[in-house]
């Protein structure tokens, strides 16, 4: 039982940093993309003294706007936010697990009364 309860441990961190830094990594891979997009955007070109987007957009109504919905920045932080998270929980889960070692024997055991039916209901 010793083990089984050390294996969970480790898979359940494990788990968490996969998630972790694939959140992450699509925050990350996201907010590049938005700035390099923007940087883009807002070059002048050489030709007409305008913006590129100015010279796409037909008017001043039509061009892009990276402000005009809040949605894809919750998201796109949201990502990072939650992904850095489990990385740095899963992390230190993991190291704390693997440094004390195997559980001993009776832990995890209930030890009070509320605590065994607690137990025997889950």
């Amino acid at each position: 039982m010793n083990f089984i309860r050390f294996a969970i441990s480790l898979l359940a961190n494990a788990i968490a940093i996969l998630v972790g830094g694939f959140l992450t990594y699509l925050g990350a891979i996201s907010l590049a993309t938005t700035l390099g997009i923007y940087m883009f955007l807002n070059q002048e070109s050489p030709d007409t003294g305008m913006t590129v987007n100015e010279s796409l957009s037909r008017d001043a109504s039509t061009m892009i706007d990276f402000t005009a919905s809040l949605t894809p920045w919750l998201i796109m932080f949201g990502e990072l936010g939650i992904g850095l998270l489990l990385l740095f929980f899963g992390i230190r889960g993991l190291v704390r697990r693997l440094a004390k070692g195997p559980p001993a024997t009776d832990e995890g055991d209930a030890k009070t009364d509320a605590g065994r039916v607690g137990q025997a209901v889950f």
